[in-house]
């Protein structure tokens, strides 16, 4: 009751120490608990006078040293609390998201009873779950909530939440819904050389959520205008289909390009670098005429000199280029 008050009984007293048949029995009824809390109260102590002292018959009370307080151990049992059930409210749809949570749902409402003055008790749903009964557009249509129903107790009167009990009401399901979710399929723009093979055609999806993929959420393919013809064509939706009712599906079209085959071009190769060679040309020297000695003959002037000989002078033609000589240097790119 948020006090440390007890209430006693003579049965509560146990009085020890007469003699023979005489005895008492104690009338006090007031007690107190260590501990005003459920955790907390071991024990029960009371004040006593000789007032608090009924003698039995034939038992003179001044014959006895009478204890003035007495002490037991005692305990405080929980206040049970009346709880009507909350009910599941706010936002009772959602859009597909691969999940069963049950986003934007609450509770709401209920009420608790049998608390002491000054308490306010306010539901802790933290272990609780508000969830659709499958995560699947097609199948899902109540959300239920699920776990353990517990109260918060605050107020003027300190109390503990372990100072109450309660049995946690049953709360009722109601309907509620999945709408499926945006899935866009946008082809990639492709392109070939004219002749050759189509490569495969591929798109990009947007909108997926948690595991779905390509493969367990879409069937069948994209398909091409036809042709041949250099130029660009549509890349259309083709056979491309959901598997499943989770998703509205929209298509963005690519562009596919057959190019122009291409006349290759000869590179020719690289040419040397011209190399610059200097030259020398050497200018040969003609020798003077040679005159011999003319041995003394009898008879015969010596003194005169002999006619020179027929010597003839090298001239170079006046055309003849002369012959260079070439020297090699080294050569630098």
């Amino acid at each position: 009751d948020g006090t440390t008050a007890a209430t006693l009984t003579p049965a509560n007293y146990n009085l020890a120490g007469f003699v023979g048949l005489e005895g008492a029995t104690i009338n006090q009824t007031a007690g107190i608990y260590n501990n005003p809390h459920v955790i907390g109260a071991t024990s029960v102590s009371s004040t006593l006078s000789a007032g608090n002292y009924t003698a039995n018959a034939n038992t003179l009370m001044s014959n006895y040293l009478l204890p003035t307080t007495a002490t037991g151990t005692a305990s405080i049992t929980p206040a049970t609390l009346t709880v009507t059930a909350p009910s599941i409210a706010g936002i009772l749809n959602k859009v597909y998201d691969g999940t069963n949570t049950a986003v934007g749902a609450i509770l709401t409402g209920g009420t608790v009873t049998g608390g002491i003055a000054g308490d306010v008790f306010s539901p802790n749903t933290a272990g609780m779950t508000l969830a659709y009964n499958t995560a699947q557009v097609a199948t899902a249509n109540t959300i239920t909530a699920t776990g353990t129903l517990t109260y918060n107790v605050t107020g003027a009167a300190g109390s503990l939440n372990t100072d109450y009990i309660f049995t946690a009401p049953t709360i009722a399901s109601v309907a509620g819904t999945i709408t499926p979710a945006a899935l866009t399929i946008t082809a990639n723009n492709l392109s070939k050389i004219e002749g050759s093979i189509d490569p495969l055609l591929t798109y990009m999806t947007t909108g997926l959520r948690l595991a779905d993929t390509p493969a367990t959420t879409l069937s069948g393919a994209l398909a091409r205008l036809a042709g041949e013809v250099v130029g660009n064509y549509a890349i259309n939706q083709g056979n491309l289909a959901l598997l499943s009712s989770n998703y509205t599906m929209s298509y963005v079209p690519g562009i596919f390009t057959v190019n122009a085959m291409t006349t290759p071009v000869v590179v020719p190769p690289p040419q040397p670098t011209p190399v610059v060679v200097a030259s020398l040309t050497f200018m040969p020297t003609l020798a003077a005429p040679v005159t011999e000695p003319v041995a003394a003959i009898p008879g015969v002037d010596n003194t005169k000199k002999p006619a020179p000989k027929n010597t003839k002078t090298a001239t170079p033609a006046a055309d003849a280029a002369p012959a260079p000589a070439v020297a090699a240097l080294p050569i630098c790119q």
